[in-house]
């Protein structure tokens, strides 16, 4: 057990490099992600979780282009990204590489706050009380808990499998089939590689601290009643004190709010303690009167011998300034305790009967449960006890009580209506080279007078239109619609209204798979000496396109940079037959496909993306002056491709995957062969006949 209650949160993002062999820590590639939240910033999560995920070199701020460059190019690289958030706050700008599902609890909220990110040597579980928001990330008072997953190591498989049944219970009753597939797919290799790596299951020693997976939801309820079962497998004595912090609680006292059930947990017979820790504000500069953030009813006492206090967790806090700044409580834990045995829950749960699956109203929720013996291994009791919040008595003569509105379990006002259940996945496919928007709805009681939207306007001004309740009528109202999509850029989201709405409602959009996607604009259709160029620069793309924007803004050329990738070179007077030129850029993309590749998407990037092999073939078909020059210079290309030998690691690809996955991108391309006229040069179409048959021999 490390002490880690300082840590930022964000820093949990960034891989691991503690192994001690910089060689392996280099390799430590992303693969995957998957997070659920309550509330969601978009923006934040774009520019500082992922850009830590992937080990970003370039800033959004700073760096314009390269940025969005070297972003698609990593992200192309991972096998999946899904982030699931609660309907009410589901929306914002992103790339289309990674998922964005909105989920609709009946009854109920999507409050879970687990996140797993998979590199190749490290698999992390995040769980705790942070949202995905910056607030979450670095203002307000939190607690999580992170667990790292590597090669032979002690994790224990319990719970991160338990996270991953949580994750598989929303995506099975929330996601649409797309999600669904892409969700089986990385939870298939989430546990391929824990088992790997010789993950295992195990029980806990008595000396041990024990670490379990609580979850909360629709179909695992009754929280109160886990904590007594875990408590008591530890302990043959029940818990004499219990400490609550949270920022929210129940309105009213129902009776099975968290405030009476609480009760069971405890002994019977002889003293017992309950304690609140709570924030507070002053009731006036004239009185000496503090408010408390809670309902009265908290301080009712349940029963003889139970006493019922309250501590005060002061919401300030210091930045990297030494400036004192706000801190608001987020935090949400539990502490079950007697003499030896010391129980602490930490996670989503607030201390109310819906985040605790106690009445008619049930959230998902997820929470990890730390239980210690004091007697027994008081080394981790004290580390334990270190990462308490810390909180000061209160004089309860003193106190007021004032419920605070929990916003933990509703939203605040936006700028869009909440998106009817009705609408399911917007996916963007690839049927051979039309783009199609498919639009799935789960049942046809969709509201009268809909519309739905791309975020286009027209010249006059007006929201452009792609489908709406008439045209879905001609269509006999089917369930799944498709949609040519005609536009270069593809839509992140869509904008729905109806006759009742007061605004629109926020939809995303899904790809169907990464590799439809087509390049960035800056990168789309580059001339042949442009990507020779950049080929043949021993900088990575993104890195070669922020020297160029640095150099633009520090101003060190009279006439002005140039900084789109298609005006990098005067392309008038360029010549195919300057074959040296030509085979070095080759050449430089055959050491660029020798490096190892750790994941198939990043296979599929060298060799389809906007500077790989089919970029370069499709440049040469365009610019080529005659058919023997295409049909040379091609050749060139077969046989550099033939002589790729890919260099592997441990966790890389193998060299068959890679070779294979050549063999397909020289066929493709060999099929034009003998489309060309080659009656100009019969030398040349002998020596390219030639050259295709070696390369394909080779490969």
């Amino acid at each position: 057990m490390k002490n880690a209650a300082t840590k930022s949160i964000l820093d949990c993002w960034a891989p691991p490099a503690n192994s001690g062999d910089p060689e392996l820590d280099s390799n430590n590639v992303p693969v995957a992600f998957i997070s659920t939240t309550f509330t969601f910033d978009a923006e934040f999560f774009d520019e500082e979780c992922l850009t830590r995920f992937l080990e970003m070199e370039t800033e959004k701020e700073n760096d314009g282009i390269a940025f969005l460059i070297e972003r698609e190019e990593k992200l192309a690289g991972l096998h999946g990204g899904i982030v699931m958030v609660d309907h009410m706050n589901c929306r914002g700008e992103r790339s289309l590489r990674w998922d964005l599902v909105p989920c609709r609890v009946k009854k109920g909220i999507m409050h879970s706050k687990i996140t797993i990110l998979h590199w190749s040597n490290c698999i992390r579980l995040i769980i705790g009380s942070a949202n995905l928001t910056k607030n979450g990330c670095c203002l307000n008072q939190e607690v999580f808990s992170v667990i790292d997953y590597t090669p032979d190591g002690e994790g224990n498989l319990l719970l991160i499998t338990g996270a991953i049944s949580q994750l598989k219970m929303i995506v099975d009753e929330q996601c649409g089939d797309i999600v669904k597939g892409r969700f089986a797919k990385l939870q298939k290799e989430i546990k391929d590689t824990l088992r790997k790596w010789n993950i295992s299951e195990h029980d806990y020693k008595k000396d041990e601290v024990a670490i379990h997976f609580l979850p909360i939801s629709p179909k695992q309820n009754d929280g109160l009643e886990s904590l007594k079962r875990l408590f008591s497998s530890y302990s043959s004595s029940p818990p004499d004190n219990v400490c609550i912090t949270s920022p929210f609680f129940d309105k009213e006292a129902y009776p099975y709010s968290p405030s009476t059930g609480i009760l069971a947990i405890l002994r019977k017979k002889g003293e017992a303690q309950i304690i609140y820790n709570v924030t507070t504000e002053k009731e006036s500069e004239t009185t000496q009167n503090l408010i408390v953030n809670a309902p009265e009813f908290l301080k009712n006492i349940p029963r003889a011998g139970v006493t019922v206090t309250f501590e005060k967790i002061t919401e300030v806090g210091f930045n990297e300034n030494n400036k004192q700044v706000p801190r608001p409580l987020h935090q949400k834990s539990i502490q079950l305790y007697n003499e030896d045995v010391h129980l602490y829950m930490i996670g989503s749960s607030n201390f109310t009967s819906a985040a605790l699956g106690l009445g008619n109203y049930i959230n998902y929720e997820a929470n990890l449960v730390y239980i210690v013996s004091k007697s027994r291994n008081k080394k981790a009791f004290s580390l334990l006890s270190d990462i308490y919040i810390k909180t000061t008595p209160l004089d309860e003569s003193l106190l007021l009580f004032r419920y605070r509105q929990n916003e933990d379990e509703e939203t605040e006002a936006n700028e869009f209506e909440l998106l009817p259940g009705c609408f399911g996945e917007a996916v963007i496919k690839k049927v051979e080279d039309q783009y199609l928007l498919e639009l799935s709805f789960n049942s046809d009681k969709i509201p009268k007078g809909f519309q739905i939207h791309p975020n286009i306007k027209e010249a006059d001004g007006t929201m452009r239109q792609v489908f709406n309740e008439e045209l879905w009528t001609r269509s006999e109202k089917k369930l799944k619609i498709e949609l040519e999509w005609k536009e270069l850029k593809m839509p992140d989201f869509l904008l729905v209204s109806w006759e009742e709405s007061d605004g629109f409602a926020f939809w995303p959009v899904i790809v169907e798979t990464q590799v439809t996607l087509p390049p960035v604009d800056c990168l789309r259709d580059l001339p042949l000496e442009a990507l020779l160029q950049i080929l043949s620069s021993n900088q990575p793309l993104h890195r070669l396109l922020k020297k160029i924007e640095r150099l633009k803004r520090a101003g060190v050329t009279e006439h002005g940079e140039v900084v789109d990738p298609h005006k990098l070179v005067n392309v008038t007077g360029f010549l195919l037959q300057r074959t040296r030129r030509v085979a070095y850029g080759m050449r430089a993309l055959r050491q660029r496909l020798e490096k190892p590749v750790y994941t198939k998407e990043s296979l599929l990037w060298r060799l389809y993306g906007p500077i790989g092999v089919n970029a370069l073939v499709e440049a040469i078909k365009k610019e080529a002056r005659s058919n023997d020059e295409k049909q040379f210079i091609l050749a060139e290309l077969a046989l550099e491709l033939s002589r790729v030998y890919p260099k592997t690691t441990e966790f890389s690809l193998k060299a068959k995957e890679v070779k294979l996955a050549l063999k397909l991108v020289l066929d493709n391309f060999a099929k034009d062969f003998n489309t060309y006229n080659s009656t100009g040069n019969s030398a040349i179409l002998k020596y390219s006949e030639k050259a295709f048959q070696k390369a394909a021999h080779a490969l």
